[in-house]
């Protein structure tokens, strides 16, 4: 019995999933289906937005072709041909975009310049083909120098530069931290220890205002108890023995 062989096509968003039967003239013999996994298919939606020196692309996934999207890959070139021959493509950094990324930004344009922009996704099983974008940046002197200035050696900046910077700044605040909490120590001590020398300082302008508050403090003051009355010398009223 002669029978012919059938793929069809199951759902639309998963454009990988197809029905594979084979069929006499009557009836279905066999039916299964068949997953076919492939390299992503084209991104959608692809868009550049440019400005004097930059430009941001845009992208939108269709589909990963049966295996995860590993990473994304971008690349550009200038639209106008030196020497009768376009430059080969510059690759974007990163190299490897992030499979959750829909974007990327793009420096150091010319402004008043067309470039032409690329982006394609990768999983396990290659690069999906890269659509291509053409853009033009746009022209302003005030804005493109001010761009230059700002980027200005981003590219060769050094985190040790920036690590020791801050080193020196932490370690200036702990000697001030340190010095504080010395001169307050010192300060505390001064208060709990000093006590006599605040006295004898309170003591100097009641000296000054009265010569005698030092002989009236000084001198002790006799209780009656202590006093010895002299049979010689009796107190007033008792008459002397002759």
């Amino acid at each position: 019995m002669d029978g012919s062989l059938l793929l069809k096509q199951v759902g639309v968003e998963d454009q990988g999933l197809y029905e594979c039967g084979v069929e006499n003239e009557t009836a279905y013999v066999d039916r299964v289906n068949l997953t076919v996994r492939t390299e992503p298919p084209p991104l959608v939606n692809v868009t550049v937005h440019a400005s004097t020196i930059l430009a941001l692309i845009l992208w939108n996934v269709a589909g990963d072709g049966g295996h995860p999207i590993v990473d994304f890959t971008a690349q550009y070139r200038a639209a106008t041909p030196v020497n009768g021959t376009l430059e080969p493509w510059r690759p974007i950094s990163p190299n490897h975009i992030s499979p959750n990324s829909r974007q990327i930004d793009v420096y150091h344009l010319e402004p008043n310049a067309s470039y032409w922009f690329r982006v394609w996704a990768n999983n396990v099983l290659g690069p999906g083909p890269p659509v291509e974008v053409l853009a033009t940046t746009l022209y302003s002197d005030q804005e493109a120098e001010l761009y230059k200035h700002f980027l200005e050696g981003a590219e060769t900046f050094d985190t040790r530069t920036w690590l020791a910077a801050v080193c020196v700044v932490m370690g200036t605040l702990a000697v001030l931290a340190a010095g504080t909490c010395a001169v307050l120590c010192r300060e505390w001590r001064r208060s709990e220890y000093g006590g006599e020398e605040q006295d004898v300082i309170e003591l100097v302008p009641n000296i000054i205002l009265n010569p005698g508050f030092v002989e009236s403090e000084s001198r002790p003051r006799e209780s009656a108890a202590s006093i010895i009355k002299s049979p010689e010398c009796p107190g007033p009223g008792k008459p002397r023995r002759v």
